[in-house]
């Protein structure tokens, strides 16, 4: 019995021996070379395919609505008015315009600049968010009124 476990345990270790030894480096004197080949042949294969897109597929279905983001920042007033003119208005003494470069001018057969007072707004014109002749409101809410011929800001109503 002692004979067999003898030679059982030489073929372990000669199976064993060549088997780590063709396994640890393939140098070309193992029974495993072709392995070795065929696995060296397919990572090169591997490595040198190209992909190629293929054709587009079709839409897929709506998503889930998202959730709503944060208010953005304010942004710059808009221009108002047409062309150079950003205020137009109608009182007993005729009509009146406030053109974008602060000045105020009236229709009388042909428009004029206004001689007499006001002439123009004390605060740039982007500013104003209405106006008439004798008063405006600006883009903070504040009543101005031309009054003793002076503008006064009276705030807010």
């Amino acid at each position: 019995m002692n004979t067999k476990i003898a030679v059982s345990f030489l073929i372990a270790f000669f199976i064993a021996a060549t088997t780590s030894i063709s396994y640890a480096a393939p140098n070309g004197n193992s029974p495993f070379d072709a392995v070795w080949k065929a696995i060296q042949n397919l990572q090169t294969q591997i490595s040198s395919i190209e992909l190629m897109q293929g054709p587009v597929g079709p839409e897929g279905p709506q998503g889930a609505k998202g959730d709503t983001g944060e208010q953005g920042p304010v942004g710059s007033a808009a221009p108002h008015g047409a062309g150079d003119v950003a205020f137009l208005t109608s009182i007993a003494q005729g009509t009146f315009v406030l053109k974008t470069d602060g000045t105020i001018w009236q229709y009388s057969n042909g428009w004029t600049n206004v001689v007499g007072a006001p002439v123009s707004v004390p605060i740039p014109v982007e500013d104003i968010v209405a106006w008439e002749k004798y008063n405006f409101v600006d883009k903070n809410g504040d009543y101005w009124e031309y009054s003793s011929n002076v503008w006064v800001n009276r705030g807010h109503p």
